[in-house]
């Protein structure tokens, strides 16, 4: 295959990725046709067969290619053992705003595989201990060793403390085009995204 020939291929692959993006985060994945997705990306139906195998597939591409990214295993990474309640707290707020970016990055692809998820989709289950469930477990263990030496309360339940600290975010994911938006309350705000930390990091200390 000559190099013009490749890259219309190539391109033809990326336009279809990108209108699926796109409607899957408009509409839903199952709200979505095939022939939208390729009407979209000015392509021939028979070409979502010829990369992708189907739409399932498609979808598939998508969170690996756009989702299961080496960031969750970077915000695993900053949650190291705390050593003192000022490390605890620099570690937590950057794993918050590490969580924060990844979603600013990414706002389609993660609101498609969170709908997904929550509709028990086997593909975002299948995938859930590669990211979400990740971060999730590494977080518990931070919350646990940090209590192990008195800088969070130690007989709090610790995946409520989980809970605690990682539900507001995903409130406001899920629901960025309601209400909290139009009261200002919103990720995309870097000012209220660093109050939102701030104050989540402090009410859980001892």
């Amino acid at each position: 295959m000559n190099a013009i020939m490749k890259k219309t291929k190539e391109n033809g692959r990326d336009r279809l990725i990108a209108s699926a993006l796109k409607l899957f985060s408009e509409k839903s994945f199952h709200a979505v046709s095939v022939r939208e997705i390729c009407d979209d990306a000015h392509a021939n139906p028979s070409l979502i067969s010829f990369h992708f195998g189907g739409k399932d597939s498609l979808l598939e591409v998508i969170f690996e290619e756009e989702l299961l990214s080496s960031s969750f295993q970077d915000m695993v990474n900053i949650l190291t053992t705390p050593t003192s309640i000022i490390d605890m707290e620099v570690k937590l707020s950057l794993y918050l705003q590490s969580y924060v970016n990844f979603y600013l990055e990414n706002k389609e692809v993660v609101s498609i595989y969170l709908e997904e998820l929550e509709k028990g989709h086997d593909l975002a289950r299948r995938i859930l201990s590669q990211t979400y469930g990740k971060i999730w477990d590494r977080l518990h263990l931070f919350i646990q060793e940090a209590q192990s030496q008195n800088f969070i309360k130690p007989d709090w339940d610790s995946k409520i403390v989980c809970f605690q600290i990682i539900s507001p975010f995903f409130c406001l994911i899920r629901s960025r085009s309601t209400n909290l938006r139009r009261a200002e309350c919103t990720l995309d705000d870097g000012e209220f995204t660093k109050k939102l930390i701030k104050q989540i990091v402090c009410s859980i200390k001892e």
